[in-house]
């Protein structure tokens, strides 16, 4: 089971390495499904290790 420890020490590790990335709508895709579509933006994270 996942604790709320463990979270927050994951939170700690992954502070200075994980960037915020964006959440981006297409009126699009809403159109064409018929509901709210949200894109989390993962393409645009910093590769630190490149």
């Amino acid at each position: 089971m996942i604790t709320i420890k463990a979270l927050n020490e994951a939170r700690v590790r992954l502070h200075n390495t994980v960037h915020v990335t964006p959440v981006l709508t297409s009126r699009t895709l809403d159109e064409q499904t018929g509901a709210s579509v949200y894109i989390k933006s993962e393409h645009l994270q910093k590769n630190r290790f490149l």
